[in-house]
């Protein structure tokens, strides 16, 4: 066997594939000789037809096969040997001319067009970047405060609606049941909206656009409509909302007996020790989201500035044949336009512009994942999924293995969790590497910047 590759450029290559009859002989011989072991046709008893009959009848198919399986788990061989890394899969540029004949063995010349993914040479040493930290004022802490004692607070059935009561609906669409037993603010309602439900009664039936009730508010509006946040900011029709439940909440006082609710049983008595440590957490928690929103600056900042090259033209043949656009039986087929079909290829070079930076970093700084740090992690994550149901030590330890094997089982599972590690691991590099300019902001500014990065992160994935 002999394999070669020619470059035409360090993304683009031929290789030549030759296949003498040694490399297949000696397999297609057993193969045939297995097969005859258990092969029946009338007139012989059960393996014991002649081997010359055998080969006439099914030795075409067998040397296809043995050929194939040869060329594929050569040219796999051949890229790990050689490190080489490619996109997509090799597309055959010609078939063998001579036809395969088992009587008459022959050699095999095979070739197959490659695209070669780029060098590519970061350091996030030299990447520079804002982190911002997150001064909570007086005002949050209050806000904070007043939240979690609503939060505690006791129930006050309602008989009207009224400014800042929760109501809790079942809805219906086109006169059939869409949702039920919603339970939202009225406070978060726009005012327009509003006033449809002011003073109505329990089974009053108001009917609205929850596009227009919860306008600028997405998470609210994805919560309500049990939707994607993506799906549900496209939704815009009108639905009748039935009124079921009205109550308000008659906050919790700030008491010894609060402040144990809140923060476990060795709170302190002071209200000023509870307003301190009520700072920390969210200093805490929004430092938390800044970290993460500049970790994906940083990535950005890497897809942006590298772009690498990518070979274009390879990618454009091997979408073209292998990413057909299916349809279901019944359906007709979706003729792409070549403005969808640009598209469609846009994103593939995005996605793999980025997975190939993603892996530069996992090379870079050594962040392989382990199949074992995936079982570690799903260990983990299952037994506190367990304990959360009070299953007990001796119940979590007798179902814990097992729960793993399941999770695991499904590739979905196993890549998600390969996802969500890789990503933990990058991140950390990121935030131990990159020296940011850091800057003082105050809790406003940051929701608003979280705001814009969602809605950017959304606007990437449309």
């Amino acid at each position: 066997m002999q394999l070669t590759l020619t470059k035409s450029d360090p993304l683009n290559g031929i290789i030549k594939l030759v296949i003498d009859p040694a490399d297949y002989e000696q397999k297609i011989n057993k193969e045939l000789s297995d097969y005859r072991k258990t092969f029946a046709m009338k007139g012989f008893r059960p393996g014991n037809v002649p081997l010359p009959i055998v080969k006439k009848l099914v030795g075409k198919y067998m040397l296809g096969k043995t050929i194939e399986e040869t060329v594929d788990s050569s040219l796999k061989n051949y890229f790990k040997e050689q490190k080489l890394a490619i996109l997509g899969q090799p597309l055959p540029l010609e078939n063998p001319e001579k036809k395969l004949d088992f009587d008459n063995p022959a050699t095999f010349e095979f070739l197959f067009e490659i695209g070669l993914a780029p060098d590519i040479e970061l350091d996030l040493s030299k990447v520079s970047t804002t982190l911002h930290e997150i001064q909570v004022d007086d005002t949050s802490v209050e806000d904070a405060i007043s939240m979690l004692q609503l939060r505690h607070g006791k129930e006050e059935k309602k008989i009207n609606c009224q400014r800042g009561d929760f109501v809790r609906c079942d809805i219906l669409k086109d006169g059939k049941n869409f949702r039920t037993g919603k339970v939202f603010n009225l406070s978060d309602i726009n005012e327009e909206e509003l006033v449809k439900f002011l003073d109505k009664p329990l089974e009053a039936e108001i009917e609205s656009n929850p596009a227009l009730m919860l306008s600028g508010k997405p998470e609210r509006l994805s919560a309500l409509l049990d939707l994607p946040q993506a799906d549900a900011l496209k939704f815009n029709e009108n639905l009748v909302f039935v009124i079921k439940d009205i109550y308000s909440i008659i906050k919790a006082e700030l008491t010894h007996e609060f402040f144990k609710n809140v923060l476990g049983e060795n709170a302190s008595d002071s209200l000023e020790e509870f307003k301190q440590k009520i700072r920390k957490d969210l200093e805490d928690s929004y430092n938390r989201d800044a970290r993460t929103i500049h970790v994906r600056e940083v990535l950005n900042h890497l897809f942006e500035s590298l772009n690498p090259a990518l070979p274009e033209s390879f990618l454009k043949k091997w979408h073209s044949k292998t990413h057909k656009h299916h349809h279901h039986e019944g359906e007709k087929a979706h003729e792409h336009t070549p403005e969808e079909e640009a598209q469609e290829f846009e994103g593939l070079l995005t996605s793999l512009k980025r997975r190939l930076i993603l892996d530069a970093l996992v090379s870079k700084y050594q962040l392989a994942i382990t199949p074992e740090e995936i079982k570690n992690y799903t260990r983990t994550s299952l037994r506190a999924q367990y304990q959360y149901y009070n299953l007990g030590e001796e119940k979590i330890n007798e179902i814990l293995e097992e729960g793993v094997n399941r999770f695991l089982s499904n590739q979905e599972n196993v890549q998600h969790t390969y996802d969500t590690l890789e990503y933990g691991k990058i991140s950390n590099v990121i935030l131990n590497t990159v020296i940011p300019l850091k800057k003082s902001i105050t809790v406003t500014e940051f929701l608003k910047l979280e705001e814009e990065t969602h809605k950017t992160q959304h606007h990437e994935h449309v």
